[in-house]
């Protein structure tokens, strides 16, 4: 996908007097919708992109149940909106969750709320940058 902004009187200058540039980029809070100026843009990979919001729930996993819940901008971070599903809740609980959840941030906050983390570590770097090679047609 292919996206510009348009940088406003702020921004640079175009050539002539008057005039602005498109940034070749995407703006990080960038309002994509006219209709709907709080939703956003998001990706889970670079091939997995969304448009919109994010529910977060909290769920007690026996049961299922929802607990509780939020709506967020698509471009929202998991973690800090995980916590706050939490505040009202006791200490001593085992938080599950993905590494969109593992964050430092997160990881103590939850310790300062007492509760128990089993929550998947965030992926790591790799040792050794990848080497884009161009393909081969036959």
């Amino acid at each position: 996908m292919f996206d510009t902004t348009i940088i406003s009187g702020s921004g640079e200058a175009g050539e002539r007097p008057g005039t602005f540039r498109i940034a070749r980029r995407v703006a990080r809070d960038r309002v994509i919708s006219t209709v709907d100026p709080q939703a956003r843009h998001t990706r889970k990979t670079s091939a997995a992109r969304r448009d919109g919001y994010k529910a977060h729930v909290a769920a007690e996993p026996e049961s299922g149940l929802f607990t509780e819940c939020a709506l967020t901008a698509a471009n929202a971070a998991d973690g800090p909106t995980g916590v706050q599903l939490l505040d009202d809740e006791e200490p001593g609980l085992e938080v599950l969750g993905d590494s969109a959840y593992s964050s430092g941030e997160t990881r103590a906050a939850l310790r300062a709320a007492k509760h128990l983390q089993t929550i998947k570590p965030a992926p790591l770097a790799a040792a050794v940058p990848r080497v884009h090679r161009p393909r081969l047609h036959h």
